[in-house]
């Protein structure tokens, strides 16, 4: 089997499937090098590619009159794209947070495992409604205070980065402004504390 097939066959999605099942997805798979901020897709281009995350990390968002509204953080092993029944048009972005190595796959490939293997389509529609039940909660969150978004940044941020001033104004959608007064008025409140060594923020 090639790389992908061996990578993919440990993702949960398709973990127990054989490999002539998995070598029918991977004919039509790449293995794709991305810089960090770099666009696999943007709100209206037509989704026909199943994407997983061999190494790095990628942003999903949306954008409001008030800014950027963050949907996921995604890492090594996740999936994203199509992940329907048929084919889509996008409504968000999905940007890297930083170089990464993405593999894509054909939606066809994957609806004809569908056909086969029942139990994968379950598995998928497991994942999607997972992942609306995510969104609906970080929706609500764009409409609460800065104090809010920035709490929610915080606790799930997944990253080894320091969260500096810019990168929450970035995941949030808030000026850098906004970001340091809401910081600064929390670190008064002793609502976080921000480590002496590592530098990170820590809810209290």
């Amino acid at each position: 089997m090639t790389k992908a097939c061996w990578y993919l066959q440990d993702i949960d999605l398709f973990s127990g499937i054989s490999q002539e099942d998995l070598l029918q997805i991977c004919e039509g798979g790449t293995r794709r090098k991305i810089t960090a901020d770099e666009h696999l897709y943007k709100p209206g281009a037509f989704l026909d590619r199943l994407y997983v995350i061999d190494d790095g990390a990628v942003l999903l968002y949306s954008e409001s009159e008030t800014g950027r509204i963050l949907l996921e953080e995604l890492k090594s092993g996740d999936v994203f794209g199509n992940i329907t029944t048929k084919p889509a048009v996008s409504n968000h972005f999905a940007e890297a947070k930083a170089a990464s190595i993405i593999y894509t796959f054909a939606v066809q490939d994957l609806l004809n495992l569908f056909a086969k293997r029942p139990e994968i389509l379950l598995r998928t529609l497991r994942l999607v409604a997972d992942r609306i039940e995510q969104y609906q909660e970080r929706l609500k969150i764009c409409n609460g205070s800065a104090k809010e978004k920035i709490l929610h940044a915080i606790r799930n941020d997944t990253s080894s980065r320091r969260l500096t001033h810019a990168r929450l104004a970035k995941l949030t959608g808030l000026n850098r402004v906004t970001v340091t007064r809401a910081i600064g008025e929390m670190i008064h409140a002793k609502d976080i504390e921000q480590d002496e060594h590592t530098k990170q923020y820590i809810i209290r």
